[in-house]
């Protein structure tokens, strides 16, 4: 087991040479460690205290914390000697490989940082079970960080790391986003104080935040309570990591052959049909292409940005509180009018196999679509829970998805009327060439109007349902949503259909110029 320490601690030592590759990013990691305990340590010591309010903001902070530590662990996890591959390889069992990794990765330097930090956080109030409930925070926070290591591997391994980081930074992203339009429209400050006994009590079962808390519980017996469940769920996680690597030790020692069978999983419904096959590679560029994840960056940032000036100018904070929601998802629409630009050569793939242009249309608007109405079930749970009222969410989530059906139905007519050139594929996103833009600085501002126009009938409805928190104009506002925005979005995808498959030799051209 020493050898393993000393193992860990030399290839640190190594890494950090002048000509090791790793060098910066084990440097920024361990940096990021040591930033992200001194935080912790002076913030824990700053809450520190018996009240409601201080417990809220130290079950947040240590959850936070270990988000952190996870992150880490995922960001070093190439760099990381604690490999059980790498200790199989040198002869170990696979159930002592993974062993040995396991306690070097709380004896390297990071998992001695963390378990440092651990323990100064639990110093702010000295009694009995202080050490231990530091410790328990500590090794908690230190295995959190080996298993972003270990899901990172994981990924890389099935060949999925490009997609979960852009799925991880999307999420983020909305997460800044959600706490942007908490901060300026809820009233946050009354909903932690009506609600912080009730999320502290919860926190207590919590992994991480019960062992956090312990120290701040008037009552012993709950505190040692809290203590055991930490402790229990502390053992839950070292024996997932341990059985993880056991079976990553094990399968490197399995031999395997090429050939078999071809398994595609998910991907497999991608065959059989041009809109699903379509509709995957579409998906597959939300993750990938950068030009779509500049788009879809802009679409959660937006509305959020668009608000604050109506703010400033005086509106109402009620409407404005339900006015991201809609404007998401009109965002999310007309984000594909241009998308067959983005396509660049790929184009000819699209023209030249014979398929049908409202297979292509309909394709290429079905990832949108999912993910818009993802966005509209997730607002309306979002504003019925903690904003105006659930007559209030529904009649806004009614303007929402027709918005979302009937953006979609006029961005897939746009995109083939008035393309436009983007950034080529593998360029920066921003160098898109402005000159070339034409008409179409006009036309789609233009149509995104007309869109919006074709709503009206929902969103006067809808207005009414909200100021009468009526259930019936809640209902006629939804059916008129799903009416107006389902005819809008088969016209749309018929006629774009139809342009797409006479404008072909136009849109090759573009195409190749572009």
């Amino acid at each position: 087991m020493g050898a393993v320490v000393r193992l860990s601690w030399t290839s640190l030592r190594q890494s950090l040479r002048r000509d090791a590759p790793a060098r910066g990013r084990q440097l920024a990691a361990l940096a990021l460690v040591i930033v992200a305990v001194c935080t912790f340590v002076a913030l824990s010591w700053q809450l520190d205290g018996p009240t409601e309010t201080n417990r809220f903001w130290r079950a947040n902070l240590s959850l936070l914390t270990g988000t952190v530590a996870f992150l880490v662990g995922m960001f070093a996890h190439a760099e990381d000697p604690l490999d059980e591959r790498a200790l199989v390889q040198a002869g170990q069992r696979p159930t002592a490989a993974a062993f040995s990794a396991l306690i070097a990765a709380l004896c390297s330097p990071r998992g001695v940082v963390w378990l440092l930090g651990g323990l100064l956080t639990a110093m702010s109030s000295l009694h009995e079970g202080t050490l231990l409930a530091g410790g328990l925070v500590g090794v908690c926070l230190a295995l959190i960080d080996r298993a972003g290591g270990v899901s990172a591997r994981g990924l890389v391994e099935y060949g999925v790391a490009r997609e979960a980081r852009a799925i991880g930074g999307y999420v983020i992203t909305g997460a800044v986003g959600v706490a942007g339009y908490t901060l300026l429209l809820l009233p946050w400050q009354t909903a932690i104080a009506q609600f912080d006994a009730a999320y502290a009590e919860t926190a207590l079962w919590l992994p991480l935040s019960g062992a956090m808390l312990a120290n701040s519980l008037d009552d012993p017996a709950i505190a040692s309570r809290t203590l055991a469940v930490a402790a229990v769920q502390l053992l839950v996680l070292l024996v997932v990591l341990f059985a993880f690597g056991v079976r990553t030790g094990r399968r490197l020692l399995v031999a395997r052959s090429d050939g078999g069978a071809s398994r595609f999983g998910l991907m497999g419904t991608a065959a059989g049909g041009a809109s699903r096959a379509i509709a995957w590679r579409i998906g597959m560029a939300w993750l990938r292409d950068h030009r779509y994840v500049t788009v879809m960056v802009t679409v959660i940032i937006l509305p959020v940005l668009i608000v604050i000036p109506l703010l400033i100018g005086g509106a109402d904070r009620g409407w404005m509180a339900l006015l991201p929601l809609p404007l998401a998802t009109f965002l999310l629409g007309w984000a594909i009018h241009n998308d067959l630009a983005f396509d660049s050569s790929a184009s000819w793939l699209h023209f030249t196999s014979g398929m049908r242009g409202s297979a292509d249309r309909f394709g290429r608007a079905l990832p949108s679509l999912i993910m818009g109405i993802v966005t509209v079930i997730g607002g309306v749970a979002f504003l019925g829970l903690f904003v105006n009222g659930w007559p209030q969410a529904f009649a806004t989530g009614a303007v929402a998805l027709a918005l979302l059906l009937v953006s979609l139905g006029g961005s897939s007519i746009m995109s083939v009327v008035v393309p436009y050139a983007v950034a080529r594929p593998g360029d920066p996103p921003l160098s898109q060439p402005i000159r070339s833009w034409g008409a179409a600085v006009l036309a789609h501002p233009v149509a995104g109007i007309v869109e919006a126009a074709l709503c009206l009938p929902v969103i006067l409805t809808a207005i009414r349902a909200i100021n009468e928190s009526s259930w019936g104009y809640v209902g006629l506002a939804t059916a008129l949503a799903i009416g107006i925005g389902t005819v809008c979005l088969w016209g749309g995808v018929a006629i774009g259909g139809k342009l797409y498959e006479r404008r072909a030799v136009q849109l090759l051209h573009f195409a190749q110029q572009n």
